[in-house]
């Protein structure tokens, strides 16, 4: 697993100077895997082929987004699609599209009509989706747009996880929070979706993910 924030910027934003690099790789694996898990999606840019099913629709919805291109598209009983061409509109012209930036995994296929309900998959595409890691991050990135690294909405939410993480840790190794006054109560936060304060919780809602 790659981590989505590196251990120096761990050790920069927390302000810790005793931090080492073990500890500081430790809260950029926890974070990244929290952030992931609240998400639930993988935002690591890569190629895919996948396979994918219609229902009387003209269009299929992509696993994986934003959309950064697409290699290939087969239908069974039609064989290879190639891009809709916008020059021959009102034609005979068919192909697929892309659709706008409101429906950022829909992949629609013009002049097909709607597609028959197939009891197993009958498209195969090939694409590549995702946002570079292991850049800075790209105030232009946005959950319908991958720019030159991760959109700062997400980088924001990750460094507020990190300091929640390393803050818990300082406290104590498993506590997070605790209250003595009467009754002994405690909250534990090692790591996992319950690390993500309610404000990097806001900065994610937008990317949260959802079945295709």
């Amino acid at each position: 697993m790659v981590s989505w924030i590196t251990p120096d910027d761990i050790k920069n934003y927390v302000c810790d100077g005793a931090i080492d690099d073990a500890t500081a790789q430790w809260v950029a694996d926890a974070t990244t895997g929290a952030v992931r898990d609240f998400i639930n999606r993988d935002l690591e840019q890569g190629t895919f082929t996948e396979l994918y099913t219609t229902n009387n629709t003209d269009y299929v919805m992509l696993e994986h987004y934003p959309i950064v291109s697409i290699a290939s598209v087969q239908i069974i009983g039609y064989g290879v699609i190639q891009p809709f061409d916008i020059a021959q509109f009102g034609s005979q012209n068919t192909g697929w599209v892309r659709d706008d930036q409101n429906v950022v995994r829909k992949l629609r296929f013009a002049g097909l009509g709607k597609l028959p309900r197939c009891s197993v998959p009958n498209v195969l595409v090939t694409y590549t989706a995702g946002y570079p890691v292991g850049t800075p991050p790209d105030p232009q990135s946005s959950p319908w747009f991958a720019g030159t690294g991760l959109p700062t909405a997400i980088y924001e939410a990750m460094k507020l996880t990190a300091a929640a993480i390393v803050n818990a840790q300082a406290s104590d190794p498993n506590v997070a929070n605790e209250m003595t006054a009467g009754v002994f109560s405690a909250t534990f936060l090692p790591t996992g979706i319950g690390a993500i304060p309610p404000a990097a919780r806001s900065y994610l809602q937008p990317y949260v993910g959802y079945a295709p």
